[in-house]
């Protein structure tokens, strides 16, 4: 498993994370309902939406640093 986080500190990330997504689940529909209204129409909207959340998906993948991580074995 390779994990950026060490063992003391998955708590406080996976509570991030949980927050960063029910976040997302509130405000998403928000945005497609401005889009609906903007662009004209929600399959607009969606794909709108779409290419922004690849683009921003590709542009992470991009910037996040590569490391010669060696596999973690567990201690038994």
């Amino acid at each position: 498993m390779n994990t950026s986080l060490g063992f003391e500190q998955r708590g406080r990330g996976t509570g991030l994370w949980t927050s960063a997504f029910f976040i997302g689940q509130f405000v998403c529909p928000l945005v497609v309902l401005a889009l609906t209204g903007a662009i004209g129409g929600l399959g607009s909207a969606l794909a709108v939406l779409s290419a922004v959340s690849l683009a921003a998906a590709v542009g992470v993948r991009a910037l996040r640093p590569t490391q010669g991580v060696e596999p973690v074995l567990a201690a038994h």
